[in-house]
């Protein structure tokens, strides 16, 4: 069985340029939301690149506010807003260059190891030595140029847990430098000690929210996703060709372009920042994301 069929939530870190939730979760509900008021949004390019401040997460967050997006034309709803539920078994922690987080930045999520001790799937994997278990450096086989963030480590841990270790614009040798530096704590969530690297965050909530909704605009897809978990959870599954800086209504967020042309942007919706919205954008409205974003109303 292919690793990441086993480990969705985690496994379309480079294999899909589409979002979908953990198929192993224990518990799965969903409820439509009703249309909430409008308050204006707005869109730049420009933001500061300077990190976020750590935060971690745990227990049982309200279900995220759905958006209204109205006044482009050729736009029809598809789907939503439906909430859903899932309750699972994983911490994901995030690190950035101190220099900013598009200049590089690493996630770690910790999940129950599967039976499989190795990857497998359209990858080339080598044994990288590890004073304990089994760790492996996987690049994915994609198209030239290489993705940064194509690799990523795979460490099946001595205690039952499988650490996998995605990046963007970290070199594989650094890559496995840190992956190496990374320890367990004593409260069992991940440190790493390193002067070029800053904790973004933990996300150790067990129950994840999210709440999801579509459109249709000229035969193209456009989907929004707002869900708990803070940015660790966001960063978990990217696939990207260039990141940048991205301000949504005020708030400091992120824009993605995977290799298909696909455009993601991700800004926090709470002020404590543990709730984030995820746009994506298919790539025939590439041009036209600002537009969407000014859009979106809440």
């Amino acid at each position: 069985m292919n690793i990441r069929s086993v480990l969705p939530l985690i496994g379309l870190l480079l294999v899909s340029c589409t979002t979908k939730e953990p198929a192993d979760a224990t518990s799965v509900t969903t409820t439509q939301n009703s249309q909430p008021t409008s308050t204006a949004a707005t869109a730049s390019t420009q933001a500061s690149t300077t990190n976020p401040s750590p935060s971690s997460t745990s227990g049982v967050e309200a279900a995220p506010e759905p958006y209204v997006l109205e006044g482009i034309e050729g736009l029809i709803a598809v789907d939503g807003p439906q909430t859903e539920t899932y309750d699972y078994d994983q911490i994901t922690t995030a690190w950035a260059s101190t220099a900013g987080l598009i200049d590089g930045f690493l996630v770690l999520n910790d999940v129950p190891a599967p039976i499989s001790d190795a990857p497998e799937g359209d990858n080339v994997a080598s044994r990288v030595d590890s004073p304990t278990g089994r760790l492996w450096l996987v690049t994915d086989n994609v198209e030239s140029p290489a993705l940064p963030s194509a690799s990523r480590m795979m460490w099946w841990r001595d205690d039952g847990r499988l650490w996998i270790v995605s990046n963007f614009g970290v070199g594989t040798e650094r890559l496995k430098e840190l992956t190496l530096k990374i320890q367990a704590g004593t409260d069992g969530r991940p440190e790493l000690s390193d002067d070029a690297m800053v904790l973004i965050g933990t996300d150790t909530v067990r129950e994840l929210k999210v709440t999801r909704q579509s459109w249709d605009l000229d035969g193209h897809a456009i989907s929004l996703r707002v869900s708990t978990g803070g940015l660790a959870s966001q960063l978990s599954d990217v696939f990207a060709q260039t990141m940048s800086n991205y301000t949504v209504d005020g708030e400091a967020g992120y824009q993605f372009v995977r290799p298909d042309g696909q455009v993601t942007v991700i800004w926090p919706t709470t002020g404590e920042g543990t709730q984030w919205a995820k746009l994506d954008v298919a790539p025939q409205h590439a041009a036209r994301v600002d537009e969407i974003v000014n859009a979106l109303t809440r």
